[in-house]
């Protein structure tokens, strides 16, 4: 069996602010879904909020990309709710602590996780991106083992309104701003 990944895209990509919702909803009911095995991609700028530039003095925390969303749910048939989980970073790395091996935490690096805290996600030129496997982010995800076909799906994410539980700075003085490309 060959897997196949496709992309979809929210319904705006303007912009994902603090407070934002993010609708990612899969256009084409024709095709076959595994939720198990499907990834949000995230790629942005983490910038100092009082210049609007990258430094070397900010990073992401461990598990720090899904600490940026407050609110995450997937949704079948346009109204029913398969699964929310409220404070994914939070959850996630209570679990990610308790149940991820040496082996998946460094296969999980370019997920955000790094419970060594020795891993860079950000680049000089402060951008970076990351993809986190939906069964890191949602139970069904990840016990759900099945394939959906001809209906409706939706990826709800809703932005947390601070950035700061998601980054660590070195200088006191900077506050972090995360912005998509």
């Amino acid at each position: 069996s060959k897997f196949q990944y496709h992309t979809h895209q929210p319904y705006t990509s303007n912009s994902f602010n603090n407070n934002d919702e993010i609708r990612i909803p899969i256009q084409d009911q024709n095709i076959y879904t595994l939720p198990s095995q499907s990834f949000l991609y995230i790629e942005g700028k983490l910038l100092s909020q009082t210049d609007n530039k990258p430094s070397a003095n900010l990073s992401f925390v461990n598990n720090g990309i899904a600490l940026l969303f407050e609110n995450i749910r997937y949704e079948l048939g346009g109204s029913v709710v398969i699964d929310s989980v409220r404070n994914p970073g939070i959850a996630g790395l209570m679990k990610g602590y308790i149940s991820f091996t040496e082996n998946e935490s460094i296969r999980l690096s370019n997920a955000g996780w790094s419970p060594t805290q020795n891993q860079k996600l950000v680049d000089s030129k402060g951008n970076f991106n990351v993809c986190l496997p939906l069964r890191m982010l949602l139970g069904f995800a990840e016990d759900f083992q099945k394939i959906l076909v001809n209906i409706k799906q939706e990826l709800v994410l809703l932005r947390s309104s601070s950035d700061l539980n998601a980054t660590h700075t070195k200088a006191n003085t900077e506050q972090p701003k995360v912005k998509n490309r």
